[in-house]
């Protein structure tokens, strides 16, 4: 009773702490990294291993594997670094802070250990943190949306801290070595008992991090009961936020309703991961939860605390993981769980336009993978029967529906937001967008606008289409599985076409509108110039286009392709060097190296070829730079949305404000990402070549030679796109069968900066 009191009692306040905070989500801000950038991202990964090698070899005197440490240290640094600077990371952010203040508490007692850690944020929707050998935690932004308390967060830093604290990786690396090379006890073990004391082994230091991690915990005064709600987190998580019923009424507007068979009749229940562990390098949650509960078994609670340092932090930071998860799952181009996401965050905050817009980025997603591409549409949605929980009732949704139902739905949402927000230009490029290609694909005749609300009946709705679809289709799809249920969309299209009639829930959907002057205007704009667009479509795709553009390229390849570009922005330079031989091996000091020489020799090259540039550069920030590495990750989000879609699908990156600001901050639309592969590959008809020999003295030393020496490759990579437009300006590949001389990819630069600045000629087709 007096339980439910103390939460009666503190009920209000917490609503007051979210609410207080409310404007700032109604309005929400990407979460970014500020203020002075940390040493971590400065020293250079090679620098950082050399500092925890000598550390190492320090604490432990013992030299054994001595060699094979100091390449895992190498390695695991380099990891480590990658994703530190991959724009996912951030640093001096409001969640990070406020973490660092809740160990400063943990450790106030242990000022040497705490000096020896930081924690950083990540931005990835998986509920998990882990630490590295160099003090660093990490805290992925999923396990922040679904903690319940700071006590919480408080244990799971306890966690960490000891597993750095026992310096578990480099336990875990001498035992692993032992296990490999069957040392001591391992002995004579076969390999199948190998993995399984692997397996054990990890556990155990999972274990030691529980209760350990405890102790410094009941040190604190956190509320004990804590330790139980960390391990309910870990159970569901596997579950998005709250397991909420998803009303698809959300979706629906005027005459636009979804059939009954849209709906499941019943969703997979939310089931608790508590999966046998034997195989695990992870001890069991039950297990873990049991062991930890028996050692507070008669611990008194009284008097303890579920936030010592601010529960408004609190509570903001878990609001603002739930929302910055929302554009992880866009940029991931996990529509569904955006949509349904977005979905149940709008349920407390109804005026964000922020969500708003990440549903409607999700509906444009969705629409547009099923009618660019329907085999590529299975890339970004999951089987319906694989998922849990109430969210299973969207992906079943957009399961049943196909790519003109999508596009009405996504248009529809579109057109309302655009009307919401008159002066949101990134609102009005989607839906101008949807809308051309609903003209140009699904509404070519006027008279889709002859229908009136007055005009439409009860039967003249989604679902009298659906019975139509679903007659059609059932000619075909009786044979036809349920992951290749496409296959009857152009027969179900084709049969509409054959009355030369539009669906009548496309129709109707949007018979509301139609007193809408300026829906009508675009529609009237837009059916203008859908034939021209046709022509266009079908001229490029024309074999004597394609002939002009093949013709065009080689000409440019022997001639070179200037762009008149006035400024240019050069986005992290990249230089690898690998090794080829039965596997595939990055030489990571070599090529951070080889970067370094890489960022300088760009700068050299470009003022001696007198064009105006920036360089960004993660691997070689200033201090007072977290402005850079926004932008970097900006960027590096742009290109890798840029990639994942392809060059076939004509798509509006979801970047778009973003990107208009770095248009503006530089003073160019024209941004470059270059970068060098040189590899080296071992002759692996060594063994063959040695035995030719023997039979050819007196050519033998020559052919011993031979036999050894490596085959080198160099591949330089540069594209340079216009931001503004998306379009590729320049792509130039260039490969020498030769290693990566500096004179020669200095005069590749150069060749590269020169085209880049020459004006276009006034004809390209007349010079040629």
């Amino acid at each position: 009773m007096k339980k439910l009191f103390t939460v009666l009692l503190l009920a209000p306040l917490l609503f007051l702490c979210i609410q207080s905070s409310a404007q700032d989500f109604d309005n929400y801000k990407f979460l970014e990294s500020t203020g002075k950038v940390p040493a971590s991202f400065l020293k250079s990964s090679k620098q950082k291993s050399d500092e925890e090698i000598q550390r190492t070899f320090e604490e432990k005197k013992r030299t054994r594997y001595k060699k094979q440490k100091k390449e895992f240290i190498l390695e695991a640094n380099y990891v480590i670094d990658d994703l530190l600077l991959s724009g996912k990371v951030l640093f001096n952010d409001s969640i990070g802070q406020y973490a660092n203040k809740i160990v400063d508490v943990l450790l106030k007692d242990d000022p040497k250990l705490r000096s020896e850690i930081e924690v950083y944020i990540v931005k990835s929707s998986v509920v998990n943190a882990f630490t590295t050998s160099r003090g660093t935690i990490f805290i992925n932004l999923g396990l922040i949306s679904k903690l319940r308390t700071e006590a919480e967060l408080a244990y799971v830093l306890c966690h960490e801290i000891i597993h750095y604290k026992n310096r578990h990786s480099m336990t875990e690396f001498d035992v692993a070595e032992d296990i490999k090379r069957g040392n001591g006890s391992f002995r004579n073990t076969t390999y199948g008992d190998k993995l399984l004391a692997k397996s054990m082994f990890s556990k155990d230091l999972e274990t030691e991090a529980d209760i350990q991690g405890l102790a410094i915990f009941r040190k604190s005064n956190y509320n004990l009961e804590a330790t139980s709600g960390v391990f309910d987190v870990l159970q569901y998580a596997h579950i998005p936020l709250n397991d909420e019923a998803f009303d698809k009424t959300f979706l629906e507007f005027g005459n636009l309703k979804f059939p009954l068979a849209y709906q499941l009749a019943t969703t997979n229940p939310a089931i608790a991961n508590i999966k046998d562990d034997s195989l695990s390098t992870h001890p069991g949650t039950l297990a873990r939860r049991e062991t930890i509960k028996a050692m507070l078994a008669g611990v008194s609670n009284a008097g303890r605390k579920n936030y010592l340092v601010d529960s408004v932090k609190f509570h903001k930071s878990r609001e603002i993981a739930k929302f910055e998860i929302a554009q992880y799952y866009l940029d991931n181009r996990r529509y569904e769980d955006a949509l349904y996401h977005s979905y149940v965050l709008l349920q407390t905050h109804p005026n964000s336009r922020y969500l708003q817009k990440v549903m409607m980025k999700a509906l444009y997603g969705l629409a547009k993978y099923s009618f660019e591409d329907k085999k590529r549409f299975e890339e970004i949605h999951q089987v319906y029967e694989d998922v849990e929980g109430k969210q299973q009732e969207v992906f079943y949704l957009f399961y049943k529906m196909n790519d003109p139902e999508m596009y009405t739905i996504a248009l529809n949402y579109a057109w309302r937001l655009k009307k919401k927000y008159p002066a949101d230009d990134e609102i009005s490029a989607i839906a101008e967008d949807e809308f051309e290609t609903l003209v140009d694909f699904y509404f070519p005749k006027k008279d889709f606008f002859l229908a009136t609300v007055d005009s439409i009946t009860p039967k003249d709705s989604i679902v009298e289409m659906v019975s139509m679809k679903e007659k059609s289709k059932s000619k075909t799809i009786s044979k036809t599985s349920k992951r290749n249920k496409w296959k009857s969309d152009d027969d179900w299209k084709d049969d509409v076409n054959k009355n030369d009639s539009v669906p009548k829930y496309l129709k109707h959907a949007f018979a509301s509108l139609l007193s809408d002057e300026d829906f009508i205007k675009a529609y009237d704009r837009l059916a203008k110039g859908s034939k021209k667009r046709a022509d266009e479509r079908e001229s490029w795709n024309s074999e004597e286009e394609k002939t002009k553009r093949r013709e065009l390229h080689a000409y440019r390849l022997r001639h070179g392709n200037p762009q008149g570009i006035d400024k240019i922005v050069i986005v992290n330079p990249f230089y690898y060097k690998v090794k080829v031989g039965f596997n595939v091996n990055f030489k990571d000091v070599a090529s951070e190296e080889a970067q370094a020489e890489f960022s300088k020799e760009i700068t050299d090259m470009a003022k001696e070829s007198g064009i105006n540039y920036e360089l960004l550069d993660k691997k070689h920030l200033e201090e007072n730079g977290a402005g850079a590495f926004n932008d970097n990750a900006i960027l590096t989000a742009w290109i890798n949305e840029f990639y994942e879609h392809g060059s076939e699908m004509d798509f509006i990156n979801y970047k778009r404000p973003e990107i208009k600001a770095l248009i503006e901050k530089y003073h160019t639309k024209y941004f470059c990402w270059t970068g060098i592969i040189s590899e080296k590959h071992l002759n692996l008809l060594v063994v063959h070549k040695v035995f030719a020999s023997l039979f050819s003295f007196p050519f033998m030393p020559y052919m011993f030679y031979k036999a050894f020496e490596p085959n080198y490759y160099t591949y330089q990579y540069s594209l340079v796109v216009n931001l503004e437009t998306g379009d590729v300006n320049y792509v130039q590949l260039h490969k020498f069968r030769m290693k990566d001389h500096r004179d020669m990819l200095k005069s590749s630069l150069y060749d590269l900066f020169t085209q880049l600045k020459t004006p276009k000629p006034g004809n390209e087709n007349a010079s040629k």
